[in-house]
């Protein structure tokens, strides 16, 4: 801790020293979530503190959100306040082409997908295991407009350049905006740790400056509170790649900025952890709406996907996961449906349940009905469809996924 205050002391003015050293030392905690489009704000009414701004919901720390029904049947993801402001301060309306070169968990990728439904998004992470936790975050959330890849960045290179109207590089990073949040992440920063990234950093801007189309951004995200990772790593990608520029955002006192473009998120001013944001366009062009903003039914192998595309160059890619899986394709399986498609799935009758039924479907039990239902079923909880089941002698027999049953708190 004793390096990185070092360096902060030399890297800005003692009025933000100060304030980043009050933020290190504050226990003061800020937690966030963004909800899903089906989500209604009276539905949220029972989670504790809850503060609302924009797309920012902001709650009190004590509340277990990830054991929460809602949590549970994608209608609300966990992620900091800082991530969320800095989706919403490059989001688009345009039905974009956008890659989410380092995307795992899923948080900016889940973000931007619900404020822009228009966009197809290839979340992309190099992490086998990161990959797969992140392509269940996108299936919880039931996103259409979202398709999972695991390949190294380098990959993209060969097919897509200039393609993508969007860059996403949350790029790795020291974790230096971080230290409040984690015993382990303060006592894993070091400078040496900061000399090893910045040139992996630098590679990413790299990569992504080819990938993305004239006109079209790059959208460079840290979590750290350290120039050479962020300010200084900007500047020097500029200075190679004059054909980009730095884009203003229209910001207020929360976000800390000397010229509107580099934008840096601490604590004390801005209820979140800390980060850095800093837009890039390459110039030249205008983007323009891609395709119809529909959602399309599509046969892969055999498979079908529900997606925002019918691109034939994005739906070549080697997806882990892809839109919303229509079919249940495992050898008996006991039911033809994917369990996310319950929210697609029009042609299935719904059954509305209450807090404690849902709780113990997806407890993994059967809950009781009248007897005289019969039949496939999809259930909903607020309206929100998120399993199927069969009614059976006054019984619903539970199809909720057995990897995804668990104890919740609600």
């Amino acid at each position: 801790m004793k390096e990185l205050l070092n360096r902060l002391q030399q890297e800005y003015p003692s009025h933000i020293v100060d304030i980043l050293i009050r933020a290190i030392n504050s226990e003061e905690v800020f937690k966030g979530f963004i909800k899903n489009s089906f989500v209604k704000d009276e539905d949220l009414s029972s989670i504790p503190g809850i503060e609302k701004e924009n797309n920012i919901y902001r709650y009190s720390p004590s509340y277990k959100i990830g054991k929460s029904i809602l949590h549970e049947i994608g209608g609300i993801y966990a992620m900091d306040p800082s991530a969320i402001k800095a989706v919403e301060l490059f989001s688009s309306t345009k039905k974009e082409y956008i890659l989410d070169l380092c995307a795992a968990p899923g948080g900016k990728t889940i973000a931007q997908a619900i404020i822009n439904p228009n966009s197809f998004i290839v979340s992309n992470d190099r992490s086998k295991s990161r990959a797969h936790e992140l392509a269940k975050n996108i299936e919880r959330m039931k996103l259409a407009n979202v398709g999972v890849t695991n390949v190294e960045p380098s990959f993209f290179l060969k097919n897509f350049q200039g393609f993508f109207d969007r860059v996403i590089l949350d790029a790795p990073c020291s974790g230096s905006g971080m230290v409040r949040k984690s015993s382990s992440v303060a006592a894993d920063f070091s400078l040496e740790k900061v000399n090893r990234l910045i040139p992996t950093q630098k590679e990413l801007l790299n990569i992504a400056s080819k990938l993305v189309k004239t006109g079209g951004e790059i959208d460079y995200l840290t979590c750290s509170f350290l120039k050479e990772e962020d300010e200084e790593q900007i500047e020097n990608f500029l200075i190679s790649n004059a054909e980009f520029s730095k884009i203003e955002s229209q910001t207020d006192a929360s976000i800390y900025s000397t010229d509107n473009s580099s934008l840096h998120f601490f604590p004390i001013l801005f209820k979140g952890e800390g980060m850095f944001l800093s837009r890039l366009k390459k110039n030249g062009g205008i983007i323009a709406n891609n395709e119809e903003s529909f959602l399309y039914r599509i046969k892969i192998k055999n498979q079908e996907h529900i997606v925002t595309t019918k691109n034939s160059v994005l739906l070549s890619l080697p997806y882990l996961h892809l839109g919303c899986h229509v079919y249940e394709l495992q050898d008996f399986a006991k039911c033809e449906f994917y369990n996310e498609y319950a929210y697609f799935a029009s042609e299935v009758p719904s059954y509305e349940v209450n807090k404690e039924e849902a709780v113990k479907f997806i407890r993994g039990e059967e809950i009781s009905c009248p007897n005289n239902l019969t039949g496939l079923v999809k259930l909903t909880y607020l309206n929100i469809p998120f399993s199927f089941g069969k009614f059976n002698r006054g019984k619903i027999k539970n199809y909720y996924p057995k990897g995804l049953r668990k104890n919740l708190d609600d």
